[in-house]
């Protein structure tokens, strides 16, 4: 893992992305006296395609003919019949090839001169130009023969890898939060803003400009205003921001807060939990029904600062603490997830420059892994760029911490997704035999002793393996009884098409050579394929549960096994299903059938009695059993299968409190804990919902 740095700012903060996009958006204070905090765009990806195509080339018999080739409307070329010139402001160089790689058009040397060029050549010749407005661009003269056209072929390419101010006007911003709304895209930003002399805590919305093409979020103004404390001195220092269905998160100082969105007039802000101390760092379960909060509170035994809790929250609204995770972090920036399931969480240490991974969030004890010792000076956010990769806000710097784990030269058979090999266990020996665990690490793929299940994505080192002169392989699985199976059929993938500057479909089928069938092509070191490492996509449902040999045989260009060059490895395959059971409660030692989708009781001190069943055969799986009554929860448990402990005992009177009528719902759910490389796969749930009502109340 290693960190980059990728520009010096003044005052980062913090920073979000769209799905799917090469774009990141952060925050720079600058300086909070005045109204220059930005909104800064940094692009992922080293170069956007901005033109290109393909356009006949007249001669204009009056002078040259210019071509303006990424947009910007001046010329950037000129053609005379005779000679290819640059603009004066621009400049031309000669290329081997058109499909030269776009990135290495910016480190050619380019002159003001021009070339013979009479536009006869069938093939073409090829040009790159460093065009007027600064971009790149390489382009292809040749006479079309079908239509006997002289043409151009051309791309354009910008370079700006830098940062780009595309929002204006904050004072001090905090936390930025991107959505797309009924298709606009628009930016939530939590700041101070100076009114009569004083600070006052504002969250606004800002909506990108609706001009087309524009990426330029509109100037701030108070019509953007979503929430504002301007009476309550307390609670004007909002930091991080969230969002869950109709309604935006807010930690305030003392208070979480929320409020609802997308309404035709501003809502009214509403209290989710008090008694926080200057609250920083906020996330949301995926389900909404839980916050994790970090805030600055002092602890009693220690005197140290810094705490990050788990804060239940009801189908109201309301919160409840559920615990302190942990205590005496210090100052901390801003939380983001560390993993789709969220399941750990990245924190920045502001004092010790530290930048930390917390785990196993359910755990009695929250462990807490470093990710990067020398983090930045006071490093704001992180957020995750990539699944291999942060990006880092800090007060005077943006970064990027590559997060791979490295392969050594050699290693030709890599691992199963996002698992290496290293970390799944080899010993046959071991109850762990084929599991993986890397846990021991502060990778960003944390399973610990689970099997493998699902389709299976066998990741090769296909240029060693290349420069070692193989160019095909194998791969087969080996049960534990002997038998072989061959998994056929191929998979898709996307190649780089450098003439095209895009990404296109190549289909990787299995071919027979030298008498073995099978075989897949090795890719030739210099393509550029999306998914770099993977070699086969495998259904494990096509062999037994249970301990397997995964084989990988190379073979050379005649279809000859190499020498030294076939690898098993162990792998534990489970693709058991969960089932579930969960049964109406007895009430007071009574058997239940619905009427009317109610539930009848005597008194409220009658026995609510709920009986369930987990099971998964080898016990690869979590259970997690809810039950809320009147709008509150009053059962929460979770933990592994083996563990469950039905059946669940409380009262009428636990379930629907102060009420004498009240809705009930009671799910149960099963995480089968077994990967494919990628995510867990296998979930089973069921529910039960009705109305608890006293049986003096007729239900015909």
């Amino acid at each position: 893992m290693s960190y980059t740095k990728i520009d010096s700012i003044i005052g980062g903060r913090g920073a979000d992305s769209l799905p799917d996009s090469e774009y990141i958006y952060f925050l720079e204070r600058n300086n909070p006296t005045n109204a220059s905090g930005l909104i800064n765009e940094w692009r992922i990806t080293p170069y956007a395609l901005v033109s290109g195509g393909v356009a006949e080339l007249p001669n204009d018999a009056s002078g040259a003919y210019g071509m303006d080739l990424d947009g910007d409307g001046a010329p950037d070329i000129h053609w005379d019949g005779v000679e290819l010139f640059p603009d004066m402001s621009s400049g031309l160089a000669r290329i081997p090839r058109y499909d030269t790689d776009a990135e290495s058009l910016k480190d050619l040397v380019y002159g003001d001169s021009g070339f013979p060029e009479t536009g006869g050549s069938t093939s073409g010749n090829s040009y790159a130009v460093a065009t007027s407005n600064g971009n790149f661009a390489k382009l292809r003269v040749f006479k079309d023969t079908a239509e006997g056209k002289t043409k151009l072929e051309w791309a354009a390419y910008r370079f700006d890898n830098h940062i780009m101010p595309v929002g204006f006007g904050y004072q001090d911003p905090r936390d930025l939060v991107l959505a797309v709304e009924n298709g606009v895209t628009v930016a939530y930003v939590s700041a101070l803003r100076k009114v009569a002399g004083r600070d006052v805590g504002t969250v606004y919305r800002v909506p990108r400009d609706e001009t087309a093409g524009s990426r330029f979020f509109k100037p701030v103004s108070t019509a953007y205003i979503v929430a504002e404390w301007p009476k309550e001195p307390t609670r004007n220092n909002p930091r991080q921001l969230a969002l869950h269905n109709s309604y935006l998160y807010i930690v305030n100082n003392d208070a979480l807060l929320r409020v609802r969105i997308n309404t035709a007039v501003r809502a009214p802000l509403e209290l989710v939990y008090t008694g926080l101390t200057s609250a920083t760092g906020l996330l949301l379960s995926a389900d909404g029904t839980r916050a994790y909060v970090t805030d600055m509170a002092v602890d009693a035994t220690s005197g140290k600062t810094g705490r990050l809790l788990s804060i239940n929250i009801d189908s109201e609204g309301k919160g409840t603490l559920h615990k302190v995770l942990r205590s005496e972090f210090g100052a901390s920036g801003l939380l983001e997830w560390a993993d789709a399931e969220h399941t750990a969480i990245y924190l920045s240490q502001l004092d010790s420059s530290e930048v930390i991974r917390l785990r196993d969030l359910e755990a009695p004890t929250l462990a807490a892994e470093p990710v990067l010792t020398a983090a930045p000076k006071r490093s704001q956010s992180v957020m995750v760029m990539t699944t291999r990769g942060l990006f880092i806000v800090s007060d005077e710097e943006i970064g990027t911490l590559a997060m791979e784990l490295p392969v050594d030269p050699g290693i030709l058979v890599m691992g199963i997704g996002h698992v290496p090999f290293q970390f799944i266990e080899q010993d046959e020996a071991s109850p762990n035999a084929g599991r993986a665990d890397t846990t021991t690490t502060s990778y960003f793929f944390q399973v610990k002793n689970v099997p493998f299940g699902g389709t299976l994505h066998l990741m090769i080192n296909h240029k060693d393996a290349y420069l070692a002169e193989a160019r095909y392989y194998r791969v087969r699985f080996i049960q534990e009884d002997g038998t072989i199976v061959s998994v056929p059929g191929g998979f898709t993938d996307l190649l780089w098409n450098r003439s095209l500057a895009l990404w296109e479909q190549a289909p990787m089928s299995q071919l027979t050579m030298g008498g073995f069938s099978g075989l897949y092509p090795l890719r030739v070191p210099n393509d550029l394929w999306y998914n770099a490492y993977l070699g086969a996509v495998l259904n494990s449902r096509k062999v037994k549960n249970g301990l397997t040999k995964l084989e990988v045989t190379f073979f050379d260009g005649a279809g000859k096994p190499m020498p030294g060059l076939s690898y098993e490895r162990l792998v534990l395959i489970d693709n058991n299903n969960a089932s579930v059971s969960l049964k109406l409660p007895v009430i007071g030692g009574r058997e239940q059938t619905p009427t009317c989708g109610a539930l009848q009781y005597k008194a409220k001190t009658d026995e609510f009695l709920v009986d369930y069943k987990v099971f998964h055969p080898n016990n690869n799986a979590d259970y997690s059993l809810s039950i809320r009554g009147g709008g509150h929860g009053v059962i929460s448990e979770s933990g592994k299968v083996v563990d469950a402990n039905p059946p669940k005992v409380t009262t009428v009177q636990d379930v629907i409190g102060t009420c004498n009528i009240a809705n009930v719902t009671m799910g149960l759910s099963v995480s089968v804990r077994v990967t494919d490389g990628y995510q867990w796969i296998g979930t089973a749930y069921t529910s039960r919902s009705f109305t608890l009502v006293p049986d003096s109340i007729p239900l015909h």
